[in-house]
């Protein structure tokens, strides 16, 4: 081994003209066997992350889609080569903020179970699977609010409150076990200061027949608009009761335990505050007291069983986190584009998001069925102020994407707009060129480097077994065997293998990372996202390593015999 190395050392000459072209071949095929694999997998990449799905499905007309999600899911997911279906909510929000609005965001609701199972992603996209950030998000939807027991025809209120209320009024808001929502005006809310019974009626206000039990979700508070800087008194309530049409009473709230409601909050920094009081008391030991922040609000106004559904989990892009401070464990408000105000947990962070562009602002994503119960809790407007606006869908391999399209078109949703994978994959793939011919090109390169190699290679063993027939006969007469002679070169020829082909392929690395920088940029200079990552068919430079080893191999035999063909008398007589 020493003697391999000293000559190493003693003639590198040799030795480093043939390390550089052992280097530049590999260098050229590491960048060819890069190209192609790394073009391809970017412009997978780009389509995957832009569609998410196989097919995204929204309808041209303005607002949410019409129909339940539930029932919709189930509709498209039974359209002939369709897996799976889930409606998505897609808008914009903004962090609650006292003023004109805090950071601004894209908000993207989805069922995190379905999603999990059919959304694109890749490892880089966050510091832990998306799967398992979903995970975080997922939840069992229950309604939120209290149980009306039987089949109620009307629900009661005891309220106190003063002549400043002459304008303000309360309500119910219920729900029945089918997601229908109802309305009950209670009546205004100036009792003169004394214990008045406000109630209402459930008689025609289910647009179809209830599904029971019935649930009240919230009471709410409305006022007339122009009133600022009115400080109403506060507001006792007592019994929230409910009647059948035989006249059978049921209680649904006595305010005398544990406070279960919560008034809602605003973006203000006062708040509106209910609380148990036995200040003012109908009957029992307690009643509700709700004290009203000064001014009006643009926020909903009442209250609401605390703890349920809120706050709603979310996760945020790094960028969302950066800017606003909302990052995993924080709490706090955002508001949709429905102005209303959401109660939130930052349960995880992501990088990318895949149906998401970063350059359209930081990213929100959150449960969809709580932010929709949340939405329909908290308005004074029927189902769907806040709705899906889009369908995810998976397709069964081999799928009759346009009958799968018209299907679409011809629901109940009305889904006349549509991007599928296999488009969005041709369209990135504008220039195909690109990957054929630049990576022929590279490739005949390499072949044809590889091909000079293993020429400079026998060219260089030749002529050193040639040049060192005398070396090598005073070496054996020491007692060197021809075995031993055989790794010494084998050594000095391993030294320019292993040096040549660990720097070309770093070189080749370097090489493809920069030359391949074009893909970070799209056809309209905009950046790519998820960036490119680099792709090395090394089983292609493998080959050619291997190729060249084989030639080394054959070389060194024949170089061996050549040496014992001649004895070593006669090479020293030569000499």
């Amino acid at each position: 081994m020493s003697l391999g190395l000293w000559q190493v050392v003693r003639a590198p000459a040799q030795y480093t003209q043939l390390t550089l072209l052992l280097m530049m071949s590999v260098a050229v095929g590491t960048f060819a066997s890069s190209y192609t694999a790394t073009v391809n997998r970017s412009y997978s990449d780009r389509a995957n992350f832009e569609s998410g799905t196989d097919l995204r499905a929204s309808s041209s007309a303005t607002g949410p889609l019409v129909g339940d999600s539930p029932e919709r899911d189930r509709e498209l997911s039974a359209v002939p080569g369709v897996t799976g279906a889930t409606s998505v909510y897609r808008g914009q929000g903004q962090v609650a903020a006292s003023g004109t609005g805090g950071q601004s965001f894209q908000l993207l609701a989805v069922d995190a179970a379905a999603a999990r199972k059919m959304l694109w992603s890749r490892e880089d996209l966050a510091e832990e699977p998306l799967a398992d950030l979903l995970r975080l998000i997922e939840t069992d939807t229950s309604t939120p609010g209290r149980v009306l027991p039987g089949k109620p025809g009307a629900l009661s209120m005891w309220v106190k409150g003063g002549p400043e209320m002459a304008f303000v009024t309360l309500w119910a808001r219920v729900r029945d076990a089918a997601g229908q929502y109802i309305l009950i005006e209670l009546g205004d809310l100036d009792t003169g200061g004394q214990w008045v019974e406000r109630s209402g009626s459930f008689s025609g206000k289910f647009t179809q027949e209830p599904t029971y039990p019935l649930t009240l979700t919230s009471v709410l508070i409305s006022e007339p608009g122009g009133r600022f800087g009115i400080q109403y008194p506060p507001l006792f309530l007592d019994d929230i009761t409910v009647s059948d049409s035989s006249g059978t009473v049921g209680v649904v709230e006595d305010f005398e335990g544990p406070l279960r409601w919560a008034a809602f909050q605003t973006r203000d920094k006062t708040q509106d505050v209910l609380a148990v009081s036995a200040e003012q008391v109908r009957g029992g030991k307690a009643a509700g007291k709700f004290t009203f922040r000064p001014g009006s609000s643009k926020d909903s106004r009442g209250f609401f069983i605390d703890g349920q559904i809120t706050p709603i989990p979310i996760l945020v892009s790094k960028t969302f986190a950066a800017s606003t401070g909302f990052r995993t464990g924080v709490n706090g408000y955002v508001v949709t584009s429905a102005n209303q105000l959401v109660p939130v947990s930052v349960k995880g962070e992501f990088g990318l998001f895949p149906t998401t562009q970063s350059r359209e602002g930081p990213v929100v994503v959150m449960n969809r069925d709580l932010l929709m119960e949340w939405g329909d809790t908290a308005n004074f407007l029927g189902r769907g102020s806040l709705g899906p606006t889009e369908v995810w869908l998976t397709l069964a391999p081999g799928a009759d994407v346009k009958a799968v399209r018209k299907a679409l078109a011809a629901s109940s949703a009305r889904l006349d707009r549509t991007l599928s994978l296999e488009e969005t994959l041709d369209r990135n793939e504008k220039n195909p060129l690109i990957a054929a011919g630049g990576s022929g090109i590279l490739m005949l390169a390499f072949i044809a480097v590889m091909a000079l190699v293993a020429a400079g290679l026998l060219a260089s063993l030749r002529a050193a077994v040639a040049r060192r027939r005398v070396e090598f006969a005073l070496v054996h007469a020491m007692g060197f065997s021809r075995l031993q002679l055989l790794r010494m070169l084998a050594l000095e020829y391993a030294v320019v293998f292993v040096a040549g082909t660990a720097a070309g392929a770093f070189l080749g690395l370097f090489l493809a990372r920069q030359m391949l920088s074009f893909l970070d940029v799209t056809e309209d200079g905009l950046k790519v996202e998820p960036p490119f990552i680099l792709m090395t068919q090394w089983l292609l430079v493998g080959l050619g390593i291997a190729l060249v080893l084989t030639v080394f191999a054959a070389a060194l035999t024949f170089a061996t015999r050549t040496v014992n063909r001649t004895s070593d008398a006669q090479a020293l007589r030569m000499e």
